[in-house]
């Protein structure tokens, strides 16, 4: 989570970047040099395009049980508050990247920002590295209640993702991510 959290503000950090230096060689040869026109009146039926970019900042919802059974002296105030404060700075950098990233390239600006930057741009490149790295370690996240299902439905001893042997979680964590990769 840590690690997510880091590469989506260097992310964030670079759009800024750009906006604020423009440095040379950032962008494709295609984009507007300089700072393109800003449109800041109507609302463009393509803005609908960014509803699934949004989205990602908010799918944590299917760990919610486990974060609530892991939280300290839980209860559902509590986690409410959690919750609240988690999804608002999510909403602020989300908002943050978009406002800038249009800022940075108008109406040019791409579904993923980071397609606005040119291949060999060493900060982007560092950014696509840090979201793919991010990518590939949450992902078996998202199976954890396939697997912690499994685990309960074929281990009659009641162990758990908590009890298990980490070889044995390992094995049905592969097993998971394997099988529902293979199906994607």
């Amino acid at each position: 989570s840590w690690l997510a959290l880091i590469a989506t503000l260097y992310a964030g950090f670079i759009v800024v970047y750009e906006y604020a230096a423009s440095p040379a060689g950032s962008v494709t040869k295609d984009e507007v040099v300089g700072h393109p026109p800003v449109h800041a009146t109507g609302l463009p039926v393509s803005i609908f395009a960014a509803l699934p970019i949004v989205n990602v900042a908010f799918t944590a919802h299917y760990n919610g049980p486990r974060y609530f059974h892991e939280l300290q002296a839980r209860s559902v105030p509590r986690f409410a508050c959690v919750t609240s404060a988690s999804l608002l700075i999510s909403l602020i950098v989300y908002l943050g990247v978009g406002i800038f990233g249009y800022l940075s390239f108008g109406d040019k600006t791409l579904g993923d920002v980071l397609m606005n930057f040119s291949a060999t741009y060493p900060l982007a490149i560092g950014a696509r590295a840090g979201l793919l790295v991010v990518l590939a370690s949450c992902y078996p996240k998202v199976a954890h209640s396939v697997r912690d299902g499994l685990i309960r439905f074929a281990r009659a001893e009641g162990e758990t993702t908590d009890t298990l042997p980490f070889r044995t979680l390992a094995k049905y964590t592969l097993l998971v991510v394997g099988s529902t990769t293979l199906i994607g």
